[in-house]
């Protein structure tokens, strides 16, 4: 057996094993089709270093915990310049490369560009055996395709079988990430956008974002529930920074277990500029395709 480690990002509740998972000396620690039904259920078993054997088959991408469906591929909705992940076979790497959409031939061949790590090319060999990740309308997609053809003239791409069957979920309406952002924080009135005191802003952490809201950790109570504040905070999209100021009212006031002198605030954010939510939607889509295991 050839056998390397499953990670966390890997698996999903509700959904069954795609593959059997062995500990370190190979004996089985789960059956193919078992199934997880709390994220306690998964600790235990990271607790045990679960391994997976590569010849076992083609790896199925899990997906977001949700239920799952049979989609074809005109349901994902594809653009010329849309971003996917291609896994490489275990032979290849163990990481998840990000590529975009070239262009496709109905029933023939989607055509996708060569992923690329610190300038060199990924070597895709033609008759490898990928899965395809990629997150659209709402939507995450994932289905096993093989590399037709690998080509470098006049520029370096993939040729892939065309998907034939496209296994996906509806994601939250919001989806979250993990981050770790650090923000500005100053209190707002009841009513009005101008800070109760210009001198009362306070630093704190961003651990995980979406559209619609975030959490924050910070020393102390930034305000009680109900209470608004005025968020300021840098992001990057595509390389490139924006600073986003956001008001937003708090949801949620409590301590962080096993942490003293550290509060989380779960927070709603009001009114946002168009703009600013276009921005930081995109970046949170930028980071479920080139890391998916940030998804909360």
């Amino acid at each position: 057996m050839n056998l390397i480690p499953v990670e966390r990002h890997e698996f999903s509740l509700g959904l069954p094993l795609p593959w059997m998972l062995y500990d370190r000396d190979g004996n089985v620690l789960l059956e193919a089709g078992a199934t997880l039904e709390s994220l306690d259920d998964i600790d235990a078993l990271l607790a045990l270093t679960p391994m997976r054997d590569t010849e076992e088959g083609q790896l199925r991408a899990p997906l977001p915990a949700a239920e799952e469906k049979i989609y074809g591929f005109s349901d994902m909705r594809l653009r010329v310049g849309d971003r996917l992940q291609i896994e490489p076979p275990a032979t290849v790497s163990t990481e998840r490369h990000t590529a975009k959409v070239i262009g496709w031939v109905d029933n023939i061949s989607l055509l996708v560009s060569t992923p690329m790590v610190g300038g060199l090319r990924v070597p895709f060999r033609d008759g490898d055996k990928v899965v395809v990740r990629i997150f659209a309308n709402q939507n995450a997609f994932a289905f096993n395709t093989d590399v037709m053809r690998s080509v470098k003239i006049p520029f370096d791409h993939l040729h892939l079988t065309f998907p034939t069957e496209i296994q996906g979920a509806v994601i939250r309406k919001s989806p979250r990430i993990k981050m770790r952002l650090i923000t500005t924080v100053s209190p707002l009135p009841e009513e009005g956008n101008e800070p109760v005191d210009a001198n009362s802003r306070a630093s704190a952490i961003l651990l995980n974002i979406s559209a619609d809201g975030t959490l924050i950790q910070a020393k102390q109570a930034l305000a009680d529930k109900g209470g608004r504040l005025r968020l300021a905070f840098r992001i990057n999209l595509h390389d490139v920074d924006a600073v986003l100021t956001v008001n937003a009212i708090v949801r949620s006031v409590f301590a962080e277990e096993g942490k003293v002198g550290a509060m989380l605030h779960g927070v709603q954010f009001e009114n946002m500029d168009a703009n600013d939510r276009l921005i930081l939607q995109s970046m949170i889509y930028q980071k479920m395709v080139e890391q998916p295991q940030l998804m909360v």
